[in-house]
């Protein structure tokens, strides 16, 4: 008889349904909540930064509405915690720490990936756009005047045009060599006049020497413009005094190189290659933040609980 009674109660044990245990339902919670934590505020990254890349040269408007929509998200996160906690917590109290650091990452998100999107725009993909969309001037002379030619982007001058290397200077400003050798026409009896200037950063000597781009190719007869500043004003200065030069009064300053579409597609691929490399590092950070923060959620809970 007892045997019996024995026998049914582990019957009627075994029929019961199984209790998810404590361990696999904390280890549920803090997967779903670190992956949550990394996932999205990454997302609002990669926006703000394909945006940036992408969008802002044709539509700025719209990269900094879709920012401060992005900003608005993390308020409501943070708000969404705030009421969250002083309701208490309910059933969930670590829900409303969640959504206080998720408002934190999303709003750190933002402002990281502006900074860095705006970086890589002014640095590559705003130099690109100059590239494609000023004029491209073919079979052009190096002592044609350069005011015909302020809205070019790419220059194919013709076979006589070459870089004067022997008269290039460099001028040094802190740790930046800024170079500058004139553009000459072979053959031509203006000698002194200098419509156009070849420059480069840190590749040449103070004087006679010049090693920029492709400036000792002699097939090189390709260029691409590139915005002037007070320095290269200040080595043009320089070449004028030192070997009797006369600078045009708005001289065309150009990168000397073999092919100049290689060079525009080389400016758009370093904008990809930049914007991939940092939202690989973003991810990375995303997710260590993330796993801070759980750590930091799971100590709040249970100093609560004790």
């Amino acid at each position: 008889m007892a045997d019996a009674q024995a026998g049914a109660g582990e019957q009627q044990d075994y029929l019961l349904p199984k209790k998810r245990t404590t361990t696999g339902k904390t280890f549920t919670h803090t997967a779903w909540r670190v992956a949550s934590l990394t996932f999205f505020p990454f997302l609002v990254f990669s926006i703000v930064l394909i945006l940036w890349v992408f969008a802002y040269h044709e539509a700025p408007f719209i990269v900094y509405m879709s920012i401060v929509a992005l900003g608005i998200l993390a308020l409501v996160f943070l708000v969404s915690g705030f009421m969250h906690q002083m309701q208490g917590g309910g059933r969930r109290p670590a829900a409303g720490r969640v959504h206080f650091y998720m408002a934190l990452f999303i709003f750190l998100a933002c402002v990281v990936g502006y900074i860095v999107g705006e970086h890589i725009y002014t640095e590559y993909m705003e130099v690109y756009h100059g590239y494609v969309e000023n004029q491209v001037y073919n079979n052009v002379v190096a002592t044609d005047a350069a005011q015909y030619f302020s809205d070019a982007g790419k220059i194919h001058f013709n076979e006589a045009a070459r870089v004067d290397t022997d008269k290039s200077v460099g001028f040094k400003q802190g740790g930046t060599m800024y170079c500058v050798a004139p553009v000459v026409q072979t053959g031509s009896t203006e000698t002194n006049k200098v419509e156009f200037w070849a420059v480069g950063l840190n590749c040449c000597d103070k004087k006679g020497v010049f090693d920029c781009d492709d400036s000792h190719n002699a097939k090189a007869k390709g260029a691409v413009v590139v915005m002037g500043d007070e320095f290269l004003e200040k080595a043009v200065k320089k070449a004028e005094v030192a070997f009797s030069l006369v600078s045009s009064s708005e001289p065309v300053y150009v990168r000397w190189v073999n092919s100049p579409d290689d060079v525009v597609n080389a400016q758009y691929n370093q904008a990809v290659g930049h914007m991939l490399i940092a939202m690989a590092g973003y991810l990375i950070m995303s997710l260590l933040l993330a796993i801070v923060g759980n750590i930091i959620i799971m100590n709040q809970s249970k100093s609560q609980e004790g």
